[in-house]
């Protein structure tokens, strides 16, 4: 796991970078925060891209109800982004569920247009503006899935999520 996460960080796309830098910057990540912020996630997967690490995805708890999803993704993301979206629906979020989670938060660099239709597409819905959440006064836009909201909170989260698919 550690291998292919640290493929993507090291090839991740300019705006994830971009990202990465005004939250805990981006050298930093590459030294041992980025080891143990990946130890520390509740959730992760990494996505390939005909074998290539392609995408990073991980949920870190915020509260005993809510974690926070981070995405880094190379420039194979469009190829990925199908296997990613149902990775989330499948099993990500089933999984979260099933673990007592029933808010996931994520956070958009303000213009990372990509992100927030990914998001959007998810299910997760804007919540509010965050100026000056970056180191430099970046504006970050967040976005939450909330169960109540969706119908996996409902019933078997797997048959949910199939049908959802």
């Amino acid at each position: 796991m550690i291998a292919g996460a640290s493929f993507v960080l090291r090839h991740c796309r300019a705006r994830d970078r971009a990202e990465i830098d005004a939250v805990v910057g981006y050298q930093n990540a590459l030294g041992t925060f980025f080891e143990h912020w990946l130890d520390a996630a509740v959730l992760a997967t990494v996505i390939r891209d005909q074998d290539t690490p392609a995408v990073l995805v991980a949920a870190h708890e915020v509260t005993a109800r809510t974690v926070s999803l981070s995405l880094i993704a190379t420039d194979r993301w469009r190829r990925a982004a199908l296997a990613v979206a149902k990775w989330a629906k499948r099993e990500c979020m089933p999984q979260l569920l099933a673990a007592g989670y029933r808010r996931a938060e994520c956070r958009a660099i303000d213009g990372h247009v990509d992100a927030q239709s990914f998001l959007e597409f998810l299910g997760f819905t804007l919540e509010c503006r965050c100026p000056e959440f970056g180191r430099n006064g970046e504006t970050f836009l967040q976005y939450a899935w909330r169960s109540k909201d969706h119908v996996l909170h409902a019933e078997n989260p797997e048959a949910a999520a199939d049908r959802a698919a």
